[in-house]
């Protein structure tokens, strides 16, 4: 058993007990766009998963790049160089794509479940709710090392699901400001202050395995920060989508696997 049925009863969405957590869930997204689920995943399975991560890691493909908050977005020349969209913010993880997970591994388990895929559907009220169909992207490991980090951004889905599988000695802390645009207000003047080191309204999410966590990242500002020691901050990012046979573009998959098939 991967996940802690009597802390989250997800088998069976009809009974009361898992109609008040989705409900609790529910309540938290609208509150602040994040969902922290921690001890969903029993400490002996995160193990195993730890233990997995650590076989694959070999295998993971490295990135080191600089970008903006707003990550794939074209930026008009008319913006003044000190402009929250200019401003560049590192990112340096490693990843192991989808199809290097084995088929009778706990990672690939936990993400295939019907019974999850389920819940988190019903946690983000979707009518129609499937796991990706990406070979590479549907899930992957994602690995943040000593001196590594992922800089502030923002998602250009509209949420996203990760499981933690491993926490680093010290730093990795998932740093995000909830509702700090709107689909009509980008409010560049909050988002510049927070980009040159402010502070206002960032919450902070200490890393712990075994915790799963549903966020809405596209109005939330969001990053890692940089993990110190030799033990990587390690996370299964999970994708889901409301089509059947969605995939992610080209230019995600070179970046994140450094291939495209």
């Amino acid at each position: 058993m991967l996940i802690d049925l009597e802390q989250y009863p997800i088998t069976d969405l009809k009974s009361p007990a898992a109609q008040a957590l989705i409900a609790r869930c529910r309540e938290s997204l609208a509150a602040r766009g994040a969902v922290r689920l921690d001890g969903f995943v029993r400490a002996e399975a995160i193990q195993v998963m730890a233990e997995e991560a650590r076989n694959l890691a070999a295998n993971a493909h490295q990135q080191n790049d600089d970008f903006t908050a707003y990550i794939g977005q074209t930026l008009p020349d008319s913006l003044p160089p000190h402009h929250p969209c200019r401003n560049l913010q590192r990112t340096a993880q490693a990843a192991v794509a989808y199809d290097l997970i084995g088929d009778s591994t706990a990672v690939r388990s936990f993400y295939e479940s019907e019974d999850l895929t389920t819940f988190i559907g019903a946690v983000l009220s979707k009518e129609r709710f499937y796991r990706s169909a990406d070979p590479l992207a549907a899930c992957n490991l994602a690995y943040i090392g000593e001196g590594q980090e992922l800089g502030w951004h923002f998602d250009s889905s509209e949420s996203s699901v990760t499981l933690q599988i491993q926490a680093p000695r010290e730093g990795g802390v998932f740093e995000f400001v909830p509702n700090i645009r709107t689909d009509t207000q980008e409010n560049f003047d909050e988002v510049g202050a927070v980009l040159i080191g402010g502070d206002k309204n960032v919450v902070r999410s200490p890393c712990q395995a075994g915790t799963l966590s549903i966020f809405r990242g596209h109005h939330a500002l969001h990053r890692v920060t940089p993990v110190f020691g030799e033990t990587p901050r390690v996370t299964a990012v999970l994708t889901y989508a409301e089509v059947p046979d969605f995939r992610v573009s080209d230019y995600s998959r070179k970046l994140f696997y450094g291939r495209l098939a």
